[in-house]
């Protein structure tokens, strides 16, 4: 994350760095996903039924070709979480209160207090996260 200039309204630059590890590891993950995707697709009974390749088409493919289609196309599903840790030692940001250390008056509830990441879908953490904070918030303001 980083900002996008002087205006403090203006919205973060937000890079996940999708494809960026330094050794390719993820790309080649990725592109060996869809060539064994293409693999199943094209097997008995599936080929049957389907008709063409929509993306990234069977134009694609080289390994340069389809990192290339994935790299302009690549979302994330991805949640994120325990980048503002709650907890009680000198490297949590925020306290079991919600505070932000050393900031009076600040208090994240998100996802990012979280201080390890949760097995399912954290809609409900966050969800209890927020009814909590609103209850801690009140006492103190």
């Amino acid at each position: 994350m980083s900002l996008a200039g002087n205006d403090p309204l203006a919205p973060p630059r937000i890079d996940f760095g999708l494809l960026s590890d330094p050794d390719g590891v993820d790309a080649a993950v990725t592109i060996a996903g869809i060539r064994l995707a293409r693999k199943i697709v094209a097997t008995a009974p599936l080929a049957q039924v389907t008709a063409e390749e929509l993306h990234p088409g069977e134009a694609a493919r080289s390994d340069e070709d389809l990192r290339a289609a994935v790299s302009a196309t690549l979302q994330t599903v991805y949640h994120p979480t325990s980048t503002c840790r709650m907890g009680s030692d000198a490297h949590a940001v925020v306290d079991p209160g919600l505070r932000v250390a050393g900031v009076d008056g600040l208090w994240v509830a998100d996802a990012s207090v979280m201080p390890t990441v949760p097995r399912g879908h954290p809609n409900a953490v966050v969800a209890m996260i927020a009814n909590r904070a609103a209850a801690m918030i009140e006492r103190e303001i």
